[in-house]
This record gives C-alpha cells, sequence and structure tokens, in this order.
C-alpha cells in the first residue's frame, strides 16, 4: 500500500511529545485482511477439512486476533518510519501505540506517540552582563596542602623494625585472591605486589585487615565487593584473601627547605618554590573564576529562555547520574545492597539537575552549530594526550579505552559544548563587584 493512502495528522501534546493520528480506509484494510484470510487458509491444517481448504469464516473465527495484527503491521508497521520522515519528525523514543480500532467494515485508525527534540528558538547569546569574582587570595593552608603534596613525591621509604603496620606504610607482599563458584576455588590473583596501606585507590576494607600485621605474618580474610567495584574480577564477589607480609618498609617525608625544593623542580631555594606554587595557585583560581562565569552564562540563558526536554534524554542522564554515584560509593567499599539507600529518593533529588544537563547541552549544540564550532580530530587527540598525562598512561591505552567503551563520541561533544562556552565568554561583558566593566 502507497503510505500516501494513509490520513495522517499531527497533534501537538508538547513541545517534545508528538501524537500521530492515522487513518486507513476501510476498504483498504478490509481488502488487506482478506489478503491474509485467504493466504492462511492455503497453509493451515484444521480437523474435519482437507489441507488449505478450511473455510474463510472458520479461519476468520479461529485466527481474526492474528490477521488483525499482521494487517496492522503491513499496512502501517512496515511503513511508520518513511510517514514520520515524510511529516519531517526525527523520534528519539520508541513509538508507543496509544489507540488502535480496527473492524472490518470500518477504517483502520491508530494514534502514535513518541518524544522528539524541542525547536530551540536561540535567544542573543552575545553581550551578556555576567559578574565576575574577584580571584581569591592564596591561603597558608593552600600552600601547605601544595608542599605537602611535594613531599609525597619525594618521599623515601625504610625498612621497618619488629613494629605493627600503620596506615601509610609500605607492604611488600604475595596476595593470592579467590572465590567460590560451584564447590571450585577460582583463583584471581596469585602474585607479588606493593602497596601503601591507605591508599585512597585500594579498598579501606582491605587496608584495614592489615592494620597491625608485621613482617613474615600471614593473614587471611574476605571481603564482598560492591557490584560496580572498578575491578571487574572482584566485582559483586565475596573474595578470600591470603596475604604473605614480606616485609614492611616506613615512610619517610624530607623536610622542607632548599633540598626539597631543588629534588622538585628547577629551584634553587625553598623561596623560590614557593613562589612557583602561589603562580600556580593563582592560574588555578583565575581558571576556576572564568569557568564559573561560564556558567553564569549558561545558566542566564536557560532561566530567562525555558523550554521542556524529552523524558526519554532525562531519564538516560539520570541514569548516568546514578551510576556514576553508586561507582564513587563502590570505590569507596560501600555495599549498596546492604546499605539502606533510598534510591527512588535519590533519583527524585537528582531529576532537576538531569533535566538542567540535557537543556545546557541542547542549548550549547545549538550554539556551536550556529558558530559552526567544529571539532577537529587534533583537538580530540589533544585532549586524550592530556588524559594520558593525567592518568599516568599511554595515549594508545586511553584510545584504544575510549573506542573500546564508544566515548570518543561523547568526548567530542563535550569539546564541542566547551567551544560554545568559550565563545560566550568571549563575546560577554565582564563587570566587577562594584558594576565596571573589565
Amino acid at each position: 500500500m502507497d503510505a500516501a493512502i494513509m490520513d495522517v495528522a499531527i497533534n501537538d501534546i508538547s513541545e517534545c511529545k508528538k501524537c500521530l493520528s492515522i487513518v486507513i480506509p476501510a476498504d483498504v484494510a478490509e481488502g488487506e485482511y482478506n489478503r491474509r484470510t485467504q493466504e492462511r487458509a492455503k497453509t493451515i491444517r484444521l480437523p474435519g477439512f482437507r489441507p488449505g481448504k478450511a473455510p474463510a469464516t472458520i479461519i476468520k473465527q479461529r485466527f481474526h486476533k492474528e490477521i488483525k495484527n499482521e494487517v496492522v503491521h503491513e499496512l502501517v508497521g512496515t511503513r511508520l518510519s518513511e510517514v514520520i520522515e515524510g511529516k519531517g519528525l526525527r523520534p528519539i523514543s520508541q513509538p508507543v501505540v496509544d489507540k488502535l480500532e480496527f473492524e472490518i467494515g470500518s477504517p483502520l485508525t491508530l494514534q502514535i506517540s513518541f518524544e522528539v527534540w524541542p525547536e530551540i528558538n536561540l535567544p542573543d547569546y552575545t553581550g551578556l552582563t555576567i559578574k565576575v569574582k574577584k580571584t581569591p587570595e592564596i591561603t597558608e593552608e593552600e600552600m601547605s596542602k601544595v608542599l605537602e603534596h611535594y613531599r609525597e613525591e619525594a618521599v623515601t621509604f625504610v625498612l621497618a623494625d619488629d613494629r605493627p603496620v600503620k596506615e601509610g606504610d609500605l607492604l611488600n607482599v604475595h596476595l593470592t585472591a579467590m572465590y567460590e563458584h560451584r564447590g571450585k576455588m577460582i583463583i584471581v590473583k596469585d602474585e607479588d605486589g606493593t602497596f601503601t596501606v591507605g591508599d585512597s585507590r585500594i579498598s579501606p576494607a582491605f587496608s584495614e585487615q592489615l592494620i597491625g600485621v608485621k613482617a613474615g605474618d600471614e593473614k587471611e580474610f574476605s571481603i564482598t565487593y560492591n557490584e560496580l567495584h572498578a575491578d571487574k574480577r572482584l566485582a559483586g564477589k565475596t573474595i578470600i584473601h591470603k596475604v604473605k607480609i614480606h616485609d614492611v618498609k616506613i615512610k619517610q617525608l624530607p623536610e622542607i627547605n632548599d633540598d626539597l625544593a631543588k629534588d622538585v623542580g628547577q629551584h634553587e631555594t625553598l623561596e623560590q618554590l614557593k613562589e612557583s606554587i602561589r603562580r600556580d595557585l593563582r592560574e588555578r583560581g583565575q581558571h576556576a573564576v572564568e569557568d564559573e562565569c561560564r556558567e553564569q552564562l549558561v545558566e542566564q540563558l536557560l532561566e530567562n529562555n525555558p523550554f521542556d526536554v524529552p523524558d526519554v534524554a532525562v531519564n538516560q542522564r539520570l541514569q548516568a547520574i546514578l551510576h556514576d554515584l553508586a561507582r564513587l560509593l563502590g570505590q569507596q567499599a560501600v555495599d549498596i545492597k546492604q546499605t539502606a539507600i533510598d534510591w527512588k529518593k535519590v533519583a527524585e533529588d537528582q531529576r532537576p539537575r538531569a533535566v538542567k544537563d540535557v537543556q545546557r547541552s541542547l542549548m550549547l549544540e545549538q550554539i556551536a552549530k550556529k558558530e559552526g564550532l567544529d571539532v577537529l580530530p587534533a583537538e580530540v587527540d589533544m585532549e586524550l594526550s592530556r588524559i594520558a598525562k593525567v592518568s599516568g598512561t599511554s595515549l594508545e591505552v586511553v584510545r584504544a579505552t575510549y573506542q573500546k567503551q564508544d566515548r570518543l563520541e561523547p568526548l567530542e561533544q563535550e569539546l564541542r559544548l566547551k567551544k560554545a562556552l568559550d565563545f560566550m565568554y568571549r563575546h560577554a561583558k565582564l563587570i566587577n563587584d562594584q558594576g565596571g566593566e573589565l
């Protein structure tokens, strides 16, 4: 059947939800129904009738529902995409049948709803006025934190005497990790290793078990890991750990003096190192102020130009937020199944954030599109290189990970949205606390 024979009307349920009312003439629907009945009669076997000789009336009585479904699929289902595209619509959710009426002798009527992206009428996004906060003064506490970080980087370890393990000690161990599966022990790890007790990358429960042991000791204990644990071999399992302590080393931090300054960079004196730290902190503070200004611009646009967003997009973003939260809890060794977390309440609380995130992305995407702000392959490579450097991994490993997890496209989108933010910031009117233009 030619899709043009259908009578199709579009109804706007909301900015993001459309309803298609489809009517197919009675003679067309009945003709397809009779054709399907005849095809079924040729092959069906019914008691008391020779193959292919059962009367059409009996076929219709026995298989009326099935034949109706076939008719709807043939006349509507196979042409639905063509009909929707013909109306200039791009569904982002699976079409849902809200109403279906089909009786022989009457038109076949169907109502289908689905969600679409809203049409965003871009407001003027250049020349917006925002108040720029003063870059915060650098505190002694901030200076101390950075210096402590440098001390940690220059740390040395010495073998401990016969004293119990404390947090911060470096342990050289042999670790065997296993779990029971159908009566058999499955070995996950059986290797030598070195780690620092209390390291944030290690399960707190694991570190706690080793507080108080000594060199030469062996200890066995079990830990049940969260299903979202970073190590998939451990996730969701109760792991038996057997740890043999080869030796224990005590952390020794260097003094904060000129020698430390020489060890951590191109500095001759402690004062030169401190000045370098102040300069870096000022730059970070300035970047933080600028980032806050960029977000103010988006907030201003969304507040003055509200628009609806599709539930399907909000739900996807909400699931990502909840997944990130659960993963964070898993990294902290919190068992999300045992902990009394009201996830329904958490989802309810996080939904406004999810709505705003979707609105933000859509608005910035429109700005990027209008201004032709494309992301070049070289820019993606630069960002992957930055991620590799921060994570201490090679570019090849990072790229392979992003490709395997289908994260390259979201990364490109993130860079494109950042370009849109930068464009707005460059064309904004910046004022200080007194209202003076900067």
